[in-house]
């Protein structure tokens, strides 16, 4: 709790973090000058409840301000009011002190409660207060967890290998306005390595139109989410995982991505975004190895040099490179990644015999 209202106080976020959170109220405070503010019934800050039975002490309705002092402490005001006349009011702190409300809603709920819902960027805020006439106390105050609960369907859908909705994606993809308190690097990495494996098993049972599929989705929802967080896209797109399995367009764009995630943040000592290499390379380096499989060498080949650049050290990569290339005639070309994947290996792997005659020019 502390860390996220540090954040979102410093104005990097503009939603709140899911948690119920129950608050004992301080002291009832009073604040005369509060009674003397004139009534505004469009003021999305100070909305004017219904005639009710909560409205006592006098007073023909009640009206709910939000507020902040010098000191930025933000609380809620409740005002008793005789038409645009402030009979009285109380004030309690709100624990939240994050950015600033958009607007707030009031509710009466039956004689001795009023719900304030507080909306920070489309995020509701919701806080459950005492009044019975005499106190003014905080209950509770919860934040609407609904797009965590959506991201996490998604992770486990796109990782678990269910792909049969493309609805699905885009009803739970578009609901997403604010991803930074939902997750973070470590859960998107997780989700690839998790899609990955499910990948590789329909790649050994023959289904590589699946296993590519599944490559596509994963890597296509990280780099979504993680250019969401870098502050990039207005809304997450899912791409179609039943159409064009061997589009060129969509791997160039998970890399940049990726790539602009490498370096981690030093402002603000969050490390959620940073995305090494390590967390994509192999899932990426996978799907283009599918590719290849089903002839595409000439969409896989540059996927394969970029991997290269992004990690030189990548043994496996320059063999891959090197079938492709050899594939589509370019033997000088396969001869120079041959080359570079046998400087690149350990000494306890086996060289491919393929590998060794091609070197020959026996092939």
């Amino acid at each position: 709790m502390t860390r996220f209202m540090q954040r979102i106080s410093w104005g990097i976020l503009p939603s709140a973090l899911v948690a119920l959170m129950l608050t004992p109220s301080p002291a009832l405070c009073e604040n005369a000058a509060d009674a003397n503010a004139a009534v505004t019934t469009h003021d999305p800050m100070r909305p004017i409840l219904a005639p009710n039975k909560l409205a006592k002490n006098g007073a023909k309705t009640l009206a709910v301000q939000y507020e902040r002092s010098d000191d930025y402490k933000p609380k809620f005001i409740l005002q008793g009011l005789d038409g645009e006349k402030v009979l009285w009011s109380k004030s309690i702190p709100d624990p939240d002190y994050g950015a600033s409300p958009q607007n707030i809603d009031a509710e009466a709920i039956g004689t001795s409660q009023i719900k304030i819902t507080k909306y920070v960027r489309y995020t509701p805020i919701f806080s459950l207060c005492l009044w019975n006439g005499t106190d003014f106390k905080l209950i509770s105050q919860r934040v609407d967890d609904t797009e965590k609960k959506n991201l996490h369907a998604l992770f486990d859908t796109v990782a678990s290998g269910k792909l049969q909705s493309q609805a699905y994606y885009n009803n739970v993809g578009e609901n997403f306005s604010m991803v930074w308190d939902w997750t973070g690097r470590k859960e998107i990495a997780k989700m690839i390595k998790r899609a990955d494996a499910t990948a590789m098993k329909d790649y050994h049972a023959g289904r590589l139109d699946k296993a590519l599929a599944r490559e596509s989705a994963s890597l296509t929802a990280a780099s979504d989410l993680l250019e969401r967080i870098l502050g990039g896209t207005e809304h997450i797109r899912i791409e179609d995982t039943n159409g064009d399995q061997g589009d060129g367009a969509r791997p160039p764009r998970w890399l940049t991505v990726f790539q602009k995630a490498h370096i981690k943040p030093n402002v603000w000592q969050d490390d959620r975004t940073y995305f090494p290499p390590s967390d994509y390379i192999g899932a990426v380096n996978n799907y283009a190895f599918f590719l290849q499989l089903q002839g595409e060498h000439e969409k896989a080949i540059p996927i394969f040099k970029k991997i290269i650049a992004i990690d030189p050290e990548r043994s496996v990569t320059y063999l891959n490179l090197g079938d492709s290339l050899f594939a589509t005639g370019s033997k000088g070309a396969a001869e120079t990644a041959y080359k570079n994947y046998e400087l690149h290996l350990d000494k306890h792997t086996i060289i491919p015999e393929r590998v060794i005659e091609r070197l020959k020019g026996n092939l």
